[in-house]
């Protein structure tokens, strides 16, 4: 890293030393958002580590579902014609 050049963090704090105090509450809203945000996150993929069944990548997951024969459009059709 070129020594003229910050870290992220670091160009934040610099900035953050720039803003009124309202301005700054609104920086401390967003990274409590960001926080929240990543604990929900974090809760969601815990749920979806514990649930039961086999582990499948993405790729197989594509592949799966590319196998369901018939589209959503067909099935809408079909439906509004058995309701006449």
């Amino acid at each position: 890293m070129k020594a003229d050049l910050k870290t992220p963090k670091e160009e934040i704090l610099k900035k953050i030393t720039n803003l009124s105090n309202e301005e700054a509450i609104e920086v401390v809203d967003f990274i409590e958002f960001i926080h929240r945000r990543r604990r929900k996150e974090g809760d969601l993929l815990q749920v979806l580590n514990q649930a039961p069944g086999p582990r499948i990548g993405l790729q197989a997951l594509r592949d799966r579902l590319s196998k369901i024969r018939g589209s959503m459009s067909e099935a809408v059709s079909q439906l509004r014609d058995e309701r006449g």
